[in-house]
């Protein structure tokens, strides 16, 4: 026999049904480990579905609690603007006494500033400052002499802050600069 007749008989040994079934695993290794796979993914399966049952609980009293808090905090602000509705009250009983009438709205409005006050809420005053639409809408604008363009001139109404974000804006007048017909119709 050559070498190369032994070599052929070592490779077809190799490639026999009896050297392949020393590199497969037996029947029964392969169904308990099939077993234990299906054990593991029923497991995770469960645990998935517990996961997400209480996520969604979660939720569910995240926003039941949420609820609960605007809910609370509208009765907070509303036991404070209760008594001021009954000094509105009380000042309609007075209104053909001009004196008593104004004493009273002017109660109110004290009352507001303090509610607002407690509130934390702010009411920058405008005039004199240069515009900033962050805080204002110009609803107008005025020519005035010797004053710049962009000066609020007038505040029609307030603007609100809360916490530093602005809940209402105020409308103003705006000082504008003297178009090029009224600088000729003043020389």
């Amino acid at each position: 026999m050559t070498a190369k007749d032994d070599l052929n008989s070592k490779s077809t040994d190799a490639q026999s049904p009896a050297n392949d079934a020393n590199n497969v695993p037996n029947e029964n290794d392969a169904l308990t480990q099939l077993d234990k796979l299906q054990t593991d993914v029923s497991q995770l399966t469960d645990m998935l579905k517990r996961k997400q049952a209480e996520f969604e609980n979660y939720q569910k009293r995240m926003e039941t609690q949420s609820n609960q808090m605007v809910s609370f905090s509208a009765q907070r602000v509303l036991t404070k603007v209760i008594p001021v509705i009954d000094m509105f009250e009380l000042a309609l009983k007075h209104k053909d006494n001009a004196a008593e009438f104004a004493n009273g709205l002017q109660m109110i409005h004290e009352s507001f500033e303090r509610l607002l006050s407690d509130e934390n809420v702010q009411t920058p005053q405008l005039v004199g400052e240069k515009f900033d639409s962050k805080f204002a809408l110009a609803v107008g604008t005025k020519v005035v002499a010797g004053k710049p363009a962009g000066i609020v001139l007038e505040q029609m109404s307030n603007c609100y802050v809360l916490n530093d974000r602005v809940i209402k804006y105020a409308n103003v007048i705006v000082s504008a600069a003297p178009s090029s017909g009224d600088a000729a119709s003043h020389k």
